[in-house]
Order: C-alpha cells, then sequence, then structure tokens
C-alpha cells in the first residue's frame, strides 16, 4: 500500500492481489458462519472462531509474507507504523458497503518473525442498535406535529361552568 492511499483502499479487494481476496473472504466467513473473530499467525493454521467452536480455513501453516500481505490489505499506513513502533495495534475497519451492519477491528501483534492477526467481528446487542432511519429527516411537505406538545385550546384553558 503505498501512502498516496486512504485507509479504505485497505479493505477493497482487487483483481491482482490474493491478500485482498482473503481479507475480503475473512470478512464474509466471519458474517456466515456468525463468528466472533478470525485468527491467523506465522507458522499456524488460519481459524475462524465460531459459535460450534473452532474452524480451520485451510490445513497449511501460513507464512512470515502471507500474513504481512494480509497486514498491508487490513491496516492503514498509520496503524503498521504504530504496529513496527510499539509491536502491538488494534484498528478499528471503516463500514463495508456490501457488509452492511457489520463492524470489524483488527488486532496484530509482531514479536521478532512471530506475525499475529486477529479479525475480530464487533456485535452491537438488538437493544442497543440505532434504527437504519434514526438520522433521516422528515420530508419538509410533511407537517410534524406532537400532540403532547400541543397548546390546550381557550375552552381547556378558561372553562366555562
Amino acid at each position: 500500500m503505498h501512502a498516496d492511499t486512504d485507509e479504505y483502499d485497505a479493505l477493497r479487494p482487487s483483481q491482482d492481489a490474493p491478500a485482498a481476496a482473503c481479507a475480503e473472504l475473512l470478512f464474509r466467513a466471519l458474517v456466515e458462519t456468525d463468528g466472533d473473530a478470525a485468527l491467523l499467525h506465522t507458522g499456524g493454521a488460519p481459524q475462524l472462531i465460531t459459535p460450534i467452536g473452532r474452524i480451520e480455513l485451510v490445513k497449511s501453516s501460513l507464512t512470515v509474507p502471507a500474513v504481512e500481505q494480509l497486514l498491508s490489505r487490513l491496516l492503514p499506513d498509520a496503524a503498521r507504523e504504530r504496529l513496527d513502533a510499539s509491536g502491538v495495534v488494534q484498528y478499528d475497519c471503516p463500514a463495508l458497503d456490501d457488509l452492511p451492519g457489520e463492524h470489524f477491528s483488527v488486532v496484530a501483534a509482531r514479536l521478532h518473525h512471530d506475525v499475529r492477526l486477529e479479525v475480530r467481528r464487533l456485535r452491537v446487542p438488538d437493544d442497543d442498535a440505532v434504527p437504519s432511519n434514526f438520522f433521516e429527516r422528515p420530508s419538509p411537505t410533511e407537517p410534524q406535529r406532537d400532540d403532547n406538545l400541543a397548546l390546550p385550546s381557550a375552552d381547556e384553558l378558561w372553562p366555562r361552568t
């Protein structure tokens, strides 16, 4: 990823980048399996953590270059710089157009040649979810009326007795 690309480009798949396709598949796999996280680290097989247990995605172990390529697709430059400086970073991914309502976070840690990567699916309880139409403005042609705020009539204020 080059400095002139923005953080949203990190999550867009391109046909010539296998890491981009893999990153896209990780997000989809988490949603389709109702998973909580994808665990990837050098020397180990990638796994999904799901309600029914761990699911191994492939039998082969990940190499350092493979995990580094995924990092370059999942993290923007600033987050990778923090990872290089401190050895650990957490990054909240921007919303994905093709997975509406889903939110993800990437946690990465590096110790020498061991790179660990976790893609977490962030869940919002249904009770806490904001309705999709919450921020929509009403049409200017529709008058807004709230009877609880209406002034009482003269008869209600000064009843005739």
